[in-house]
């Protein structure tokens, strides 16, 4: 059975903070959840989005809110078992991500209707990893 979990903490820092991190700054929130659907998740899932707040939606610079990034978005040319763009999240979906490793390069699983029939959740890298959960 797949188990969907969710496990987050941020910590409230203004401007002042990212420029002095001498400056103290509020305790962290935990964000926490498990389930064996996403349903079961999705009350912690919203209370993180409300506690970041707005959507904004595409990259750019704002004041406050945040930008999401949608995994299950990314195309097919760009899903295992090709790379994605390091960039991508920035030029193709705006989202303001840019993706580093000191590795090969960066995956993004395939969809279990791909056309090179890619093996799902990252069996192109070793066979087990399908079922793990």
């Amino acid at each position: 059975m797949k188990r969907h979990w969710l496990s987050l903490a941020i910590a409230s820092c203004g401007l002042t903070f990212i420029f002095n991190p001498v400056t103290a700054s509020a305790a962290p929130q935990v964000f926490e959840a498990s389930g064996a659907t996403p349903a079961d998740i999705q009350t912690a899932v919203d209370a993180f989005r409300a506690s970041l707040g707005t959507n904004n939606g595409i990259g750019g610079t704002f004041g406050s809110g945040r930008r999401e990034i949608n995994w299950d978005g990314v195309p097919d040319q760009f899903s295992a078992p090709n790379l994605l763009p390091a960039n991508f999240f920035n030029s193709n979906s705006p989202r303001g991500a840019v993706f580093f490793t000191l590795g090969t390069g960066f995956q993004v699983s395939a969809n279990s209707s791909n056309p090179t029939n890619t093996p799902v959740r990252f069996g192109n890298i070793h066979p087990v990893y399908p079922e793990l959960l």
